[in-house]
């Protein structure tokens, strides 16, 4: 398909990039466009309006991310855009360090050991992503050319490479001078042989010049981040040649060669000299690693379930091809992944049945179908299942007639032994290896070598919202520091955390059973071998769960060495004083079950704990006694000054204001609430975002109130009688409701379940707000000062006098 090619025009910042990716995972991997816009334009110093719309230039610096596949775009029921991390973007963000008090475009970085990591991942994407089309970094652009794949496939093919010859290749593609990638390469060569270098007359008539002047996605590639490329001046020609980086290895080459420069379906055969779990990771890792939605992973493996469904009391009855076929049909703007594990060669084409015939795919750029299967399967009962789930595909196929779209990608992790060799088929196929790290040599042992020293644990405890998490970023991590993150729960248990042993079904179909890691066992091996970095394991929310039967054996771990002795052990400072026996452990870490299990020094433990939350797990005595306690204490002392004077909605009564005079009140309030203090608001318990007021909720002229005019339109909705511009107005009002909603939703829904739930009348005008909807629902259509009439006078006039 010969469309529209977008090349992005965003500059490479690796900060912007990284803080993206740290944006939505510490949203829980998910945030909606609105959300990711607020806190990414007070990041980078600018707003998130602009003329009343959004500023574009804070969702700009996620083209980057989308681009490459480590964030993906969802949409809700309600046509609210999310960004939301893919198996890639949530694996980057644990390589990202940061810099305290650097300015914004250099604040994020790669930690060094995860450098090479960062690279692969951004090779991943290269190689098996799609760019020309139906990629959310890249909305406008809809053409089976593939620009990454282009530029490297161009410098493999060439050696070196101008823009403009790149141009010339991607461009000329996409134009329909040539109809295939080697027809290009072969006139470049040729213009070469006659000492052609200059194609800027064909690039004006193309329209490209302004991408050859500054061509974004090359420098993105020489970026010192990434370095895939590099580039040295011709002063001979005239001319600035690209070359592929020296530290490409042969495999990356390799994988380089085997990609096509024009978009295919991905047909592929991964095999592997190494266990059955260490080729579901590498597909996990790198086929599916823009994968952001489960949803749209359909996997069938050898021995089990339905691959091809049949009809059944006269009905038919979807097999997992079936079901993977309708699901690409349904979102013809999403990849599909059918993958078939633990299978061999042979076998792919008798499980395949009726639909081998449907594998070859027709290889016309210039088709609209291009990709699409060449000729089509009569089979009347699976089109009726099709079209019965997704009416618009009887214009896309014949009349009980099959096809597979271009967007169904098929993946096969093949059995590789002595008896399973390569068959022959009727279609083509991509075959692939992937090597394992494994061998049979003895583990390093790492017992006794120099380590980092100081390793600790450390319990950070104060009122919700008091700063815990942000004291860790700022005084316990540096841009060295290898972070791992978990939060424990009321179902967290010491399997999840420790390990445990799970079935696993070997080649001959024999159920074994091996021990699986959790975190900690993960992050405890890794410290081992890694002396000389800093490893720290945060646990946030430890008194949500049961932290010391989560800890379990473990817990005699946290006793560490403060000093040495003539005649100890020999570990140093920092390190578990006492170590323990624990056979899976000790063999996923050291390689033998008999060793002693210990907390290296280079690991340190941090947890948080809200003090309001005691009620929920108590933490005895002998846990805590293991702990570095640290109280971090409630003041606006340290609070930048856009939160603590940021005035609340329409009023002008500041966060630092409205928290101060709320927590004297709660403190006061001793007799009748036990723990009082610990209920106090935090000073980080809001965001910015969460103050600023909508304008659009103001009621338009001729309307005495918000709610007398909300209540009008939703009369003319309901009648069937509302006009297309009180429909606009209706919209607008919903949505800064929503908006303005943030603030009471979480600080006085708060106040009144929580803080003061057992006597409201402390706080709250008890008179005339004797529920919480009624105190929401006045705060949220009021304006001014009159939004906090759901006080009390008393506590009204220590607002408003303070205030002034």
């Amino acid at each position: 398909m010969i469309g529209n090619l977008t090349i992005d025009k965003a500059s490479m910042n690796i900060s912007y990039f990284l803080n993206t990716i740290r944006i939505i995972s510490l949203n829980g991997g998910r945030i909606s466009r609105r959300d990711f816009v607020n806190q990414m334009a007070e990041f980078i110093g600018v707003s998130a309006q602009k003329n009343g719309k959004e500023n574009r230039t804070p969702y700009n610096k996620s083209k980057l991310p989308r681009y490459f596949g480590f964030v993906d775009i969802d949409t809700d029921n309600d046509g609210i855009n999310y960004l939301v991390l893919t198996n890639r973007g949530r694996k980057l963000s644990e390589y990202i360090g940061e810099k305290e008090d650097a300015e914004p475009d250099k604040k994020y970085y790669i930690v060094s050991t995860h450098r090479e990591d960062f690279i692969d991942l951004i090779f991943e994407s290269v190689i098996f992503d799609s760019f020309g089309k139906n990629n959310s970094g890249a909305e406008q652009s809809n053409t089976d050319v593939e620009p990454p794949k282009v530029i490297f496939k161009t410098l493999l093919e060439l050696g070196k490479a101008t823009a403009e010859e790149i141009s010339y290749v991607m461009f000329g593609l996409n134009n329909g001078k040539f109809t295939a990638f080697e027809a290009a390469i072969a006139e470049i060569q040729h213009n070469r042989e006659n000492l052609k270098y200059d194609y800027s007359e064909i690039m004006e008539e193309w329209k490209v010049t302004n991408i050859i002047s500054d061509f974004k996605l090359i420098n993105i590639f020489t970026d010192d981040n990434i370095k895939l490329l590099t580039s040295e001046r011709d002063d001979d020609i005239g001319k600035l040649f690209y070359y592929l980086s020296p530290t490409l290895s042969d495999r990356h080459l390799a994988q380089i060669a085997s990609v096509n420069a024009i978009y295919q379906p991905l047909r592929l055969f991964v095999y592997t000299d190494g266990n059955d779990s260490t080729i579901q990771q590498w597909v996990e890792d790198a086929v599916l690693g823009r994968v952001s939605d489960n949803s749209f992973v359909y996997r069938f493996r050898s021995g089990s379930g339905t691959f091809i469904g049949s009809v059944q009391d006269g009905a038919f009855v979807p097999g997992v091809f079936e079901e993977a076929l309708l699901k690409a049909f349904q979102n013809e703007k999403r990849p599909v992944f059918l993958v078939i594990e633990h299978i061999t060669e042979k076998q792919v084409n008798e499980l395949l049945g009726k639909y081998r015939q449907l594998l070859n795919r027709i290889n016309d750029l210039s088709s609209d179908k291009h990709g699409w299967s060449e000729t089509t399967l009569e089979d009347a009962d699976v089109y009726n299942y099709i079209v019965a789930n997704c009416r618009h595909v009887k214009s896309k196929l014949p009349e009980n007639q099959l096809l597979i779209p271009s967007n169904l990608q098929m993946v096969g992790t093949i059995i590789m032994d002595n008896l399973n060799g390569n068959e022959q088929f009727d279609y083509e196929f991509t075959r692939c290896l992937v090597k394992t790290n494994e061998d049979e040599s003895p583990q390093q042992d790492f017992d006794y070598v120099d380590r980092v020293t100081g390793g600790t644990n450390i319990l950070l405890y104060g009122v919700p919202g008091s700063g815990k998490s942000w004291t860790i970023e700022h005084e316990y991590c540096n841009e060295d520091s290898i972070v791992e993150r978990l939060v424990f729960h009321p179902d967290y248990t010491n399997a999840d955390f420790v390990g445990q042993i799970l079935p696993v079904v070997d080649e001959d179909k024999q159920v074994t059973y091996e021990f699986t890691p959790g975190p900690f066992t993960t992050i405890l091996s890794n410290a081992y071998r890694n002396p000389m970095s800093k490893y720290i394991l945060i646990i946030e929310e430890i008194n949500r769960g049961n932290a010391p039967a989560i800890f379990g054996e473990i817990f005699q771990l946290l006793d560490r060495k403060v000093e040495m002795q003539d005649g100890d052990d020999g570990f140093p400072v920092g390190t578990s004083e006492y170590g323990i026996t624990h056979k899976y452990m000790a063999e996923f870490i050291y390689g033998k079950p008999s060793h002693k299990v210990r907390i290296p020094s280079n690991l340190s433990i941090i947890g948080t704990m809200n003090t309001s939350d005691q009620n929920v797990f108590t933490l005895d005595t002998a846990f805590q006694r293991r702990w570095q306690m640290r109280l971090i204490e409630n003041n606006f002392d340290n609070v930048r000054p856009s939160l603590a004077d940021a005035e609340i909605l329409d009023t002008d009564v500041t966060w630092k204001r409205f928290c101060e005079t709320v927590n004297t009140i709660i403190v006061g309030n001793k007799a009748k609430m036990a723990s009082a203090e610990d209920k106090r608001l935090g000073v980080y318990f809001v965001h910015e975002n969460d103050l600023t007021f909508d304008q659009r909720a103001l009621p338009s002229e001729g309307h005495a109130t918000l709610l007398v005019e909300y209540n009008s339109l939703l009369g003319s909705e309901r009648l069937g009688t509302i006009t297309a511009e009180q429909k606009s107005r209706l919209k607008e009002i919903r949505e800064a409701v929503m908006h303005n909603r943030l603030f009471p939703e979480k600080v006085i829904k708060y106040l009144w379940d929580d803080a003061f739930k057992f006597n409201p009348e402390a706080l709250f005008d008890t008179d005339g707000m004797d529920n919480l909807e009624k105190v929401i629902r006045t705060f949220i259509y009021s304006t001014g000062h009159d939004r906090f009439k759901i006080f009390k006078q008393t506590v009204r006039d220590t607002l408003y006098t303070a205030q002034q």
